[in-house]
């Protein structure tokens, strides 16, 4: 064995194309880990802007309760920050979808859903889904991020190495030769093919500690383990399949025509097929949700509002007000006709929610059986930025869409008055 591993070592060092392959990768591998820490860094910028910004509001919105109330001007600003009817109308929340610092490794579905939006509390269906849902240029050729280098490169790398290491014994005529001074062609060849599983080990710990130059702090060493560790087994797959054909004494053309169409089969064909099905299959037409989710309209008059709020009590006992005076008639009325339609579309987002479930199932049980699929999957899950990560985003913009409206709501159904101890104490806090 040991004169085995020599001899491979000899030939790849005196081989000029495994040293140009080889920093070809690397060079590749640099520039996607450079991409993919761009892409963190852009957002985390983003988002750090949107936190100062909601700390400036803030830090405005004490400034007002502090108003001079003897102005015209100083009086506008008080009862526009204290009258919680008001205040309401005025509030935009800015929600973000904070990337993890592996998603460096694997940038997922954070180039095709939106990182960051600005939604009221009043018609959060109206705005959730304004931004495109899925981009159909990323999703056919993704980005180039260290997951693509592993998924789609490594392999190649493997199948320009091993797929004549059988054939060229036999095409140079050697391997008869071979046969007299080996028991087992089998026991020979798979020591070859181990030289090439340690190589391969190798060039992963080296990629892998290369890119911990570049991830964030704050990473999980865990998850970064078992990433290289599933990244090892993946190459092990390309290094068998590699064997089996190489073992059946097929030719070189043969044999790199095997393995290219493996390699085909496996990181596009499948990939491509299971998510043509499930698009066709659960498809999430958001332009439909949005269209649906009607502007709060109230045409008929004090009747018509009186009505409202009526149903509206009756199914949020809760907010049920001693009475409802002419000045803040119309409000709540719109607050609870609002709040109606909400209800259409929470079952809407629900539905839309349990197709993107049922679409990540599909595909989740697709990668059992394509070891490329399944490395994207565990890349995308450890970097939290696979799809079950965006649907918990989405969720708890819903649930904290409706923790501040229920903190207005609880005050614009009674007094009607906010003070800064309100905000200060019993606002929801932003912690996704």
């Amino acid at each position: 064995m040991k004169h085995l591993f020599e001899h491979e070592f000899l030939l790849l060092k005196q081989s000029k194309v495994f040293l140009i392959l080889i920093v070809g990768l690397l060079l590749v591998m640099l520039y996607s880990l450079t991409n993919g820490r761009s892409y963190y860094q852009k957002q985390i910028d983003t988002i750090t802007e949107l936190k100062k910004k909601e700390a400036d509001t803030f830090s405005t919105l004490k400034q007002d309760f502090s108003a001079d109330t003897t102005t015209k001007e100083g009086n506008k600003k008080f009862w526009k920050t204290a009258e919680a009817s008001l205040a309401i109308f005025d509030k935009k929340i800015n929600v973000y979808w904070t990337p993890s610092p592996l998603s460096v490794l694997s940038i997922g579905n954070r180039d095709i859903f939106p990182y960051y939006q600005e939604i009221l509390p009043i018609s959060l269906y109206m705005r959730l889904f304004k931004n495109e849902i899925s981009n159909p240029v990323l999703l056919l050729s993704g980005s180039i991020d260290f997951s693509y280098v592993i998924i789609f490169l490594v392999p190649l790398l493997l199948i320009a190495l091993t797929f004549n290491l059988v054939s060229y014994d036999q095409e140079s005529r050697i391997s008869a030769l071979i046969d007299l001074f080996v028991s087992s062609r089998i026991t020979h060849y798979g020591f070859r093919f181990l030289f090439y599983l340690i190589l391969t080990g190798s060039l992963l710990g080296l990629m892998f500690g290369m890119a911990l130059l570049f991830l964030p702090p704050g990473f999980s060493f865990q998850s970064w383990a078992t990433l290289l560790l599933v990244s090892f087994l993946y190459g092990g797959f390309w290094l068998g399949i590699s064997f089996v054909i190489n073992m059946a004494g097929k030719s070189s053309i043969a044999n790199v025509s095997l393995l290219l169409c493996g390699w085909l089969l496996f990181t596009v064909l499948i990939p491509s097929v299971a998510n043509q099905y499930t698009l066709y299959t659960y498809p999430v037409q958001t332009e439909k949700f949005t269209s649906t989710i009607q502007r709060v309209q109230l045409t008929g008059g004090e009747s018509e509002m009186r009505e409202v709020l009526s149903i509206f009590y009756r199914k949020y006992p809760q907010y049920k007000a001693e009475s409802d005076p002419e000045e803040l008639l119309f409000s709540r009325a719109y607050l609870a006709k609002g709040q109606l339609n909400d209800e259409q579309g929470d079952r809407l987002f629900a539905s839309l929610c349990k197709r993107m479930d049922l679409k990540n199932r599909v595909l989740n049980a697709v990668a059992f059986i394509d070891p490329a699929m399944y490395l994207q999957h565990v890349f995308c899950q450890k970097a939290q930025t696979d799809l079950a990560d965006y649907l918990s985003y989405v969720r708890y913009v819903q649930h904290y869409n409706s923790a501040v409206k229920d903190f207005y709501f609880k005050r614009i159904y009674s007094t009607n008055i906010l003070t800064i101890s309100d905000y200060e104490n019993s606002y929801p806090c932003y912690n996704f």
